[in-house]
């Protein structure tokens, strides 16, 4: 008998964990044989329900339905208020990824984004039995579809890519102007005074004095480890920060700047990676 292959991803094996819920545990379905496999025809994911319509062999097109409870309104304000103040989990969203760290989040305000698996309701019209492999067809179908896509686990929950990125950049905004939304005519340059330039006598020594300690003690660099590794999430301190306000093109600005940083980057690596130069001994005279 055909088995179904391992899941290897994050979202879907913690999806697929919730397949339990059909029938106490996926060993109490028959799976269909290869002869008669049954075929995702529609399948879609809204806030707090799946529709789908599965094509059976031998019972021609059942309707199936898995609905899970929505987080409420204030819930979704307290997460999101959570999320924002995690540069690397809020710039991650903003790029469009969804981490498996998200989770801890949720568990933190004592919440979960997957739903339990008693807290899934089940409807098939082959016979309006919990227990039916239409069902768990739909849960492997939506699981192939969360790897690829993780935001319809949000979407699902109540909150859709779109919703979840506007309210991060809204209080990120609110954050940056003290809680009030500046209007375009406001979004002026106003840099703050500079602090003025202490005295002789609270003044650092100037760099020529120190010279031969420039690059510090070699032995307080011994237990200094360093590793060159691309970022978890691209430009997440400058998605953090987003456009500039005071710039009407401040989008263009925005881009500028990861063009840069990308080629800095880059180049950075290039360097570090690049072999050792090899001293020539100034020839004798």
């Amino acid at each position: 008998m055909a088995t179904q292959p391992p899941i290897q991803r994050w979202w879907s094996r913690r999806w697929m964990a919730l397949s339990d819920a059909p029938a106490g545990r996926q060993s109490e379905i028959t799976p269909p044989s290869a002869s008669r496999k049954s075929r995702i025809k529609r399948l879609e994911i809204q806030p707090a329900l799946i529709q789908a319509r599965v094509v059976d062999p031998e019972r021609g097109e059942c309707d199936v339905e898995l609905a899970a409870p929505l987080l409420a309104d204030e819930e979704w304000a307290e997460i999101l208020d959570r999320i924002a103040n995690q540069a690397l989990i809020s710039a991650q969203l903003l790029a469009g990824q969804v981490p498996s760290e998200i989770e801890s989040i949720f568990a933190a305000l004592n919440l979960a984004l997957l739903p339990r698996p008693d807290q899934m309701v089940h409807r098939c019209s082959c016979c309006g039995a919990a227990r039916c492999r239409h069902a768990l067809d739909v849960y492997r179908a939506v699981g192939d579809l969360v790897d690829e896509d993780p935001w319809l686990l949000l979407q699902l929950r109540g909150r859709s890519r779109q919703q979840v990125a506007d309210a991060l950049r809204e209080q990120r905004h609110n954050g940056q102007n003290g809680g009030a939304t500046l209007s375009p005519a406001d979004r002026t340059l106003d840099l703050p005074g500079l602090p003025p330039l202490p005295d002789d006598a609270n003044r650092a020594p100037g760099l020529a004095s120190d010279l031969d300690n420039y690059w510090g003690s070699v032995k307080s660099l011994e237990n200094f480890h360093y590793r060159f590794t691309p970022p978890r999430a691209e430009f997440a301190l400058l998605r953090r920060l987003g456009p500039p306000l005071f710039d009407p093109d401040g989008d263009v600005v925005h881009e500028a700047i990861g063009a840069v940083q990308r080629l800095v980057s880059k180049e950075a690596l290039a360097l570090a990676f690049a072999a050792e130069p090899v001293d020539l001994a100034e020839p004798t005279r």
